[in-house]
């Protein structure tokens, strides 16, 4: 089928607007194409993107991929609701009006404008210290800056170049690569994965014999074969989906970095077994290539 565009992304105002567009003019830098795209914003903002699935419905034949950004968890109206639990709801409703694995959701907890006062101003914040916006306003006006959407967009082509630990910000690289990662020529690409390959099993051997007499999860996953195997980036993700397959390990804390997400129901929380099982599960849904 012939598509319009790549990608429609459907978002709330002119700030993720901004910030998309400067993420996705580097993606050659990630080892992406760039794709076309037809930005959509939803005229009740981060609310209405919750029910984004309505008004894509009747574009699942013009767009080959959907992507709904809800920038500011807070504001969705839905506040009781967890990041996972907005994303995995978005989804359920595209799967629903003809998207299936085409379409998929990023909720950014609590919101873009953290992505913007730590990383493009260089402040911290914490809930603790009262409303995001706010803290926004005061060091927009100690610079003498005004509230504009033109911040947002090196704030995306910065965001490529240094990376970012929020698990938003990973699901969404993890995304975009599945959908629009270069393909190398035939034998770059085969020597590459062979590397690859090569480097995780040694790292995974590293980790597992090393960790063997630990009883402490967190000083397992804290291992540093295990870390430098999450710093691989989201490549080694089928790696990890294969050796789960064939013995169950604690996967699970690489998977949710390098996903930004999290399939395990409450009931199966420390139950290694059913846990490896939701995440293939999880894998098979979303149409990772194992």
């Amino acid at each position: 089928m012939a598509y319009e565009k790549d990608l429609v992304v459907l978002l709330p105002n002119k700030d993720a607007q901004f910030l998309l567009r400067g993420i996705l003019s580097r993606m050659p830098e990630m080892g992406m194409r760039t794709p076309s795209v037809q930005f959509d914003t939803h005229p009740l903002r981060d609310a209405g993107c919750l029910d984004g699935d309505e008004l894509l419905e009747s574009q699942a034949s013009r767009y080959e991929k959907a992507l709904i950004f809800v920038a500011d968890r807070t504001k969705s109206g839905r506040e009781e609701m967890t990041r996972e639990d907005l994303e995995a709801r978005i989804e359920e409703g595209l799967n629903r009006t003809g998207w299936g694995s085409r379409g998929r959701a990023i909720v950014v907890d609590p919101g873009i404008d953290r992505w913007l006062l730590e990383h493009q101003l260089g402040e911290t914040w914490s809930p603790m210290e009262g409303a995001l916006s706010t803290a926004l306003d005061i060091a927009l006006r100690r610079r003498r800056l005004p509230r504009s959407s033109n911040l947002y967009e090196p704030l995306g082509e910065r965001l490529v170049h240094e990376g970012l630990i929020d698990p938003a910000w990973r699901k969404l690289v993890a995304i975009l690569r599945q959908w629009f990662r270069t393909e190398a020529q035939p034998l770059e690409k085969e020597s590459s994965e062979v590397e690859l390959r090569v480097r995780f099993d040694a790292l995974v051997q590293k980790w597992l014999s090393e960790t063997a007499h630990l009883s402490s999860l967190d000083a397992i996953v804290q291992h540093g074969a295990y870390r430098e195997i999450i710093g691989m980036g989201p490549r080694v993700i089928p790696l990890i989906l294969r050796d789960l397959e064939q013995e169950p390990k604690h996967w699970g804390t690489a998977l949710r970095e390098l996903t930004g997400e999290n399939p395990i129901p409450p009931e199966h929380a420390g139950r290694v077994r059913l846990m490896a099982e939701d995440w293939v599960r999880w894998a098979k849904e979303r149409g990772y290539d194992r």
